[in-house]
């Protein structure tokens, strides 16, 4: 059996990094920081924090590009996935692990959080996002 489900919550370290592929799918990647306080043996508190490379593609792309920006919360749902490289300075194999979009929850209220359009890669994008219409899933009431 596989299973490759991962969840995380935490604040974005910076502005979404949002483009349109040649495909015209809309990709859009950010870092979430995640910290933990821990009680050492000493008694002291001592923090850690994990920095966590996400990706989003579509329509989620575009909601998380539009709507977050440095500093906001947000809860994650998606899977696991290893991008590999040979550096092209060193030669050497390099790979890192981030995280694949599923699913998101906005964790700010809705009064914190900004709304800026992802500029849209062809004429077609446009016409798109002006005859698309909201599915019932994505009111917010």
């Amino acid at each position: 059996m596989n299973l490759n489900i991962v969840s995380i919550g935490g604040n974005l370290t910076r502005d979404p990094d949002a483009k349109y592929l040649a495909s015209g799918t809309a990709v859009c990647e950010f870092t979430v920081a995640i910290n933990r306080k821990r009680k050492r043996a000493d008694g002291h508190t001592a923090e850690e924090t994990a920095f966590i490379g996400c990706t989003a593609f579509g329509k989620q792309a575009e909601v998380i590009a539009a709507h977050f920006s440095k500093g906001h919360r947000i809860c994650i749902v998606g899977r696991l996935a290893q991008d590999a490289w040979d550096d092209k300075t060193t030669g050497e194999k390099r790979s890192k692990t981030k995280v694949i979009v599923e699913n998101f929850h906005f964790v700010d209220r809705a009064s914190n959080t900004k709304s800026k359009p992802l500029p849209p890669a062809n004429d077609q994008a446009v016409t798109q996002t002006k005859n698309s219409q909201p599915e019932n899933d994505d009111v917010p009431f």
